[in-house]
């Protein structure tokens, strides 16, 4: 309960807040959080691959669970193969978005770009994102909707109403988030919001909240994917 606790209201927290404080008291912190390959880059990239092999080890756990409850009471269990398709499709995202964040491994190994693909690359990284808005703010975009509405909105929304029963709730209950993905659906919500009221009044920011809050949403999605699965 204590390490569930951690996960769901600490940690989100924490990627929210110890930016900010880093940036006000430290000289160098902008060179760490926003060189490539830094401090917020590596915490993103370790979320999604735990959030990967949480996800894979349910797939396994879940299938060895349900073979043994067909076997025991031979009747069939409700959205089994939807469940299989989700976690496939969950994993997926996982490696898509882990791949993205280290360039499929160029920050790790260090290789050199392609010319070709540095012609077309903002950053002259062997990644998808940097190559088109379609590839790096539309999925940003539609994620961020998905969580605000799947992970803010919806559990206030569900939360005092009476258990509903039949086949469209319980599916419901299966795949939207639950009351716990709130602290960091809200995290991911209000980590632009003091950079669009800087920018809608025109004025400078302070040195202390520019902490390039991109690649900090960024993170915070990463911990949204985790807490959920």
């Amino acid at each position: 309960m204590i390490i569930r606790n951690v996960i769901y209201f600490v940690l989100p927290t924490c990627l929210l807040l110890l930016p900010y404080i880093f940036f006000a008291l430290f000289d160098g912190a902008p060179f760490y959080f926003n060189k490539e390959s830094g401090a917020v880059e590596n915490i993103t990239a370790g979320i999604l691959a735990l959030a990967l092999l949480l996800t894979t080890s349910m797939f396994f756990q879940y299938r060895k669970k349900t073979e043994l409850l067909i076997q025991d009471s031979n009747s069939a269990i409700p959205f089994r193969r939807f469940t299989f398709g989700w976690l496939i499709v969950y994993g997926l995202g996982c490696i898509y978005f882990l791949g993205e964040e280290i360039s499929w491994g160029q920050h790790l190994f260090d290789w050199s770009t392609p010319d070709a693909w540095v012609a077309v690359n903002d950053q002259q990284e062997t990644n998808l994102h940097n190559t088109s808005a379609l590839f790096d703010q539309v999925p940003r975009f539609l994620l961020t909707l998905g969580i605000v509405i799947g992970g803010l909105v919806y559990p206030f929304f569900v939360r005092n109403k009476p258990l509903a029963t039949g086949s469209f709730s319980s599916f419901l209950a299966l795949i939207m988030p639950s009351f716990h993905c709130v602290t960091s659906a809200t995290s991911v919500l209000f980590i632009t919001v003091h950079d669009k009221i800087y920018s809608l009044l025109q004025i400078d920011m302070p040195a202390f909240l520019q902490i390039n809050d991109g690649e900090v949403k960024e993170s915070l999605i990463a911990m949204f994917i985790l807490v959920y699965i």
